[in-house]
């Protein structure tokens, strides 16, 4: 579109191919996969921790999750 942007390293998102496991920082947004009585959604989410440097694979990281609706994760 002939649009050029300066953007920081950590948010740009790969075009080479998936990844399995991308590296995630605080404050990154997140889409969190969620089922509601056999209906499958995808919320938005924001990264407010990282796994322990410690952590055994996989790493778990904590999500704070934005629904319209209160519900058990």
């Amino acid at each position: 579109m002939g649009i050029e942007q300066e953007a920081i390293g950590h948010i740009l998102l790969p075009t080479s191919g998936a990844i399995a496991q991308p590296n995630l920082f605080v404050n990154d947004p997140v889409l969190v996969r969620q089922m509601n009585e056999h209906k499958e959604f995808w919320a938005p989410g924001i990264v407010i921790m990282l796994p322990s440097p410690v952590a055994r694979p996989p790493p778990l990281y904590t999500v704070q999750i934005y629904t319209p609706s209160p519900h058990h994760v």
